[in-house]
């Protein structure tokens, strides 16, 4: 056998289970696999967005024909952040080195050519999530408040209006921004610059004194994650 093994489908990307699963023309050998020789992108020829996978575990030690890999939580979140990559099926191919994986004789896997029709995903399981904030921390000397999601959110998206600080539960003090900018790019931290009104404002109340009188409330919609169609952050209430 002096054929290498050659991708017959790019079966499925689950954007939901974070997996991706490939079926080959002959068994490979499952200890060859290396990840990080794949890269996904927009457009089989010249694509406008790439990303090259960092790891990931398989779902089997056996070698076999068919390959699902579990991608780390860093590389679904690479995928998600950049808006024209794997956010349709459209613009969602794969492509490799020659050393992503061989055949049990050893051989090399073929690679594709940068032309059509390339290797399209067969199955786009696109992200239905909504974004979650995870953190947040206010800094009031320096008149900041960043915001910390579960996965990338697009920066422009952002609604200070629909976030509100208050001191605590009950609270004696809240207060709902006017205002803020932000110049974070898409990602999952967002950086606001509070505006001189709201900073004022917040100084003057029993806000942000300690930790413990730092909660944060957010009215649904505050933004959006980098999906072709966007899904709305939920409401949440103090935290």
């Amino acid at each position: 056998d002096l054929t290498g093994p050659a991708l017959t489908s790019f079966t499925t990307l689950d954007l939901v289970n974070s997996q991706l699963s490939l079926s080959f023309s002959e068994t490979v050998k499952i200890s060859s696999f290396k990840p990080d020789q794949i890269t996904l992108q927009s457009l089989f020829q010249t694509p406008l967005e790439t990303y090259t996978l960092t790891g990931g575990t398989l779902d089997t030690t056996a070698d076999s024909s068919v390959i699902k890999l579990n991608l780390t939580a860093s590389d679904l979140a690479g995928i998600k952040n950049k808006a024209n990559l794997c956010s349709r099926r459209g613009n969602c191919y794969f492509s490799a080195t020659s050393t992503v994986v061989t055949d049990i004789a050893g051989n090399n896997f073929q690679t594709i050519a940068a032309a059509f029709p390339g290797k399209i995903v067969g199955s786009l399981v696109d992200d239905i999530i909504n974004p979650r904030l995870v953190q947040f921390d206010l800094d009031l000397d320096g008149g900041f408040l960043v915001l910390s999601w579960n996965e990338p959110v697009r920066a422009s998206s952002l609604d200070t209006s629909k976030i509100t600080l208050t001191d605590g539960i009950p609270a004696v003090s809240r207060y709902s921004l006017t205002g803020g900018t932000t110049v974070s790019p898409n990602g999952q931290t967002i950086n606001i610059t509070l505006s001189s009104a709201d900073l004022l404002a917040i100084k003057a109340t029993t806000i942000g004194k300690n930790s413990s009188t730092s909660l944060l409330s957010l009215a649904s919609g505050a933004m959006t994650d980098m999906s072709f169609v966007p899904r709305s952050s939920n409401a949440i209430l103090e935290a």
